[in-house]
């Protein structure tokens, strides 16, 4: 199956830039082909050529019809949607704020709405006017290849790691830092936020005892076996345990 994927930027490594990453490199490994279309290219761009997954910031480039758009973001779904006028589509609402995602595009080529969690699904029927029956959550994955489970944790953690696009020293990142060398923890910073980017983040999760994070940040860490604990520049959401996992 031909999928073209869309998204407003495949420059720096956010959230819904290495989902649409993620999700091509395993369409790839399925035997589709993916290609991946944004009129902002960069590192993710190159790191999905390098993977041999096409990337276009011109859809005139692309020679033959996808059999479905896989839609990021209003403009870029739109283009898609106008340039391919008979390929259906599928639309998906990565979050509650960026402008990207509002208003979610109308077209009777979108067969469904997918929300990664149910505040996005709130968005798309409670503010856009989406009918529930075209609304499906889909929760955010996790590459379990990649993240792999770590040795079993400490009785007292030793190191800990802020793992956020979002957080740095003037809305959190200072606060945490003086709780974890009160407690005599060693923190480190990795994300856009700080200015400090990681590649490989299940390359170093493992050297963590305990993480600072949410969404897809918070579930990679869970996946390798850190302690989390659910926060952002938003507020803090606490501890993750077996009980309120879900």
């Amino acid at each position: 199956m031909r999928v073209l994927l869309t998204n407003n930027t495949l420059a720096g490594r956010a959230g819904s830039e290495l989902y649409v990453r993620d999700l091509a490199l395993a369409l790839l490994r399925r035997g589709h082909s993916p290609v991946a279309y944004s009129t902002n290219l960069g590192e993710v761009a190159r790191e999905l050529r390098t993977a041999t997954v096409p990337v276009v910031d011109d859809l005139d480039d692309i020679g033959a019809v996808p059999d479905i758009i896989h839609g990021h973001h209003h403009l870029d779904t739109m283009t898609a949607l106008l340039h391919f006028d008979r390929t259906p589509a599928i639309y998906f609402c990565h979050g509650w704020v960026p402008w990207e995602e509002a208003p979610p595009p109308r077209s009777p080529r979108i067969f469904r709405y997918i929300a990664v969690d149910d505040t996005c699904r709130d968005r798309l029927v409670f503010q856009h006017g989406i009918p529930e029956e075209r609304v499906q959550v889909l929760l955010n994955f996790v590459d379990l290849e990649r993240f792999q489970p770590r040795t079993p944790l400490p009785e007292r953690p030793a190191k800990a790691l802020v793992f956020s696009n979002y957080l740095n020293d003037s809305n959190g990142t200072s606060v945490i830092r003086e709780a974890c060398r009160e407690l005599g923890i060693t923190l480190d910073v990795i994300g856009l936020g700080s200015g400090n980017t990681c590649v490989a983040p299940e390359t170093v999760l493992h050297g963590y005892d305990l993480v600072f994070g949410k969404g897809r940040a918070a579930l990679e860490a869970l996946a390798v076996g850190t302690a989390i604990i659910v926060c952002d520049a938003a507020g803090l959401g606490g501890m993750v345990t077996v009980d309120n996992l879900a």
